[in-house]
């Protein structure tokens, strides 16, 4: 599970609402080198709207635009919009598949090499909230990444899949170690 620590999410700016709460992760590695990341979204009271709606240039479909804004998957070769996850025997490789709901997405790639090699870049969106005088409709900031590798093999032997976060934040970090946040 990735999430926000409390003192982190107190971060955001003023006037503005994290729309993730969690991200629940599981990983699975074939013998072929391609890794299958689940990612299960938990969100905040109103942050399936803001995602759904997506960024400042919204696209096509909730499906998209959600795939866009926690993933940056525009440049991935192929977004899917499914009605449910797909099984092992349907997904196909540099495929990011997008449940009708918007709670679930799976990403099929290639594995990573190593720990500081991404598989997948999660994003922790904040809406910024239309009172704000320089907010625009859909205005949506990057608050923090967790950075995902997927690894085959596991700790305990060779099946399964390793997953390794390393993350980053916009929020800034006092001299006395209290989150404040970003300045754009």
């Amino acid at each position: 599970m990735v999430q926000l620590s409390g003192e982190l999410a107190a971060a955001i700016p003023e006037d503005s609402a994290v729309a993730i709460d969690e991200l629940v992760l599981t990983a699975t590695a074939f013998s072929t080198g391609i890794c299958r990341l689940e990612v299960e979204i938990v969100y905040t009271d109103g942050g399936m709207e803001v995602v759904a709606a997506g960024a400042v240039s919204p696209r096509d479909s909730a499906e998209e635009n959600a795939a866009v804004v926690l993933l940056n998957a525009g440049t991935r070769a192929d977004i899917e919009a499914v009605a449910e996850v797909p099984s092992d025997d349907e997904v196909e490789k540099d495929v990011t598949y997008v449940t009708n709901d918007l709670s679930h997405i799976t990403v099929v790639d290639e594995c990573s090499d190593a720990a500081d090699d991404d598989f997948a870049s999660l994003k922790f969106p904040y809406s910024v909230q239309p009172e704000r005088p320089d907010a625009m409709e859909g205005d949506i900031h990057e608050f923090a990444t967790a950075e995902v590798a997927v690894i085959p093999g596991s700790q305990g032997g060779s099946d399964g899949a390793s997953i390794i976060i390393t993350g980053d934040t916009d929020a800034e970090l006092t001299a006395t170690g209290q989150w404040a946040p970003p300045e754009y």
